[in-house]
């Protein structure tokens, strides 16, 4: 059954997401720069965490380039997306599945801020689309961020990272930036259409530097930056429970 809180926040997105998506495509048609679109999507997120009464903990955010750079990060729930877009300097992009796209005037929206459409089943596709993306990140010194376990936690322990961010992180050569992501899990559990107020901390953890691994030791790239991760967000819930 839902509660009031979740009620209220899915009448606010259908409100904020629709609106920001207009101002997002009227800002491209009349050449809006990046500040203008990264303050749009600041505000979406920023508008839709206020009404779930959450607030986002950012820590150690000197770590974060200035630049380009690929953000991996476990995955608690529905608002880990909101968190970053409204924390981080700059809002990142994010891989998305093509779906997302084909919603009117939203899809519109997300191509046109960067956002990557991802074509599960299509592997040609996906590749071509990925690639297109990596230049456009290079290009306009946007930051793109996964969530390497590919979909959300259904108890709230981190599960096995899939490779393909690492991958791309690689063949870029850009920087990878690890981040770990506590208490969205809480403020809003699977499966049970309730939202509850409280914080989600969000810690930027040091950059690997690509450049000095391999295509072939993604694995130990892979491994290296989940148990990072794990050990980060072991700390934070130790010190909430404290």
């Amino acid at each position: 059954m839902p509660n009031g809180r979740f009620i209220w926040a899915s009448l606010v997105t259908i409100v904020v997401t629709f609106s920001c998506a207009t101002a997002v495509l009227l800002a491209v048609l009349f050449r809006a720069r990046r500040p203008l679109l990264d303050g749009i999507s600041r505000t979406w997120a920023r508008l839709i965490l206020q009404a779930c009464g959450i607030t986002v903990e950012l820590s150690n955010v000197h770590d974060l380039p200035s630049g380009s750079a690929i953000l991996v990060g476990n995955h608690q729930g529905m608002l880990d997306i909101l968190a970053l877009m409204s924390a981080l300097p700059h809002p990142p992009v994010f891989a998305a599945k093509a779906e997302l796209f084909r919603i009117p005037l939203f899809g519109q929206a997300m191509r046109s801020v960067g956002h990557i459409p991802i074509y599960r089943g299509h592997p040609e596709k996906a590749i071509a689309s990925i690639n297109q993306g990596a230049k456009s990140l290079q290009r306009k010194e946007q930051q793109l961020a996964f969530f390497p376990e590919g979909t959300r936690s259904r108890d709230g322990k981190i599960h096995a990272f899939k490779k393909g961010a690492f991958v791309f992180a690689l063949e870029s050569k850009l920087p990878l930036v690890p981040f770990a992501i506590n208490g969205s899990f809480q403020c809003c559990p699977p499966r049970k259409n309730r939202v509850y107020a409280g914080v989600i901390q969000l810690q930027i953890l040091p950059p690997k530097n690509t450049h000095h691994y391999t295509l072939e030791q993604r694995d130990q790239l892979t491994a290296e930056v989940r148990e990072a991760i794990v050990k980060a967000v072991d700390v934070q819930q130790l010190a909430a429970a404290s």
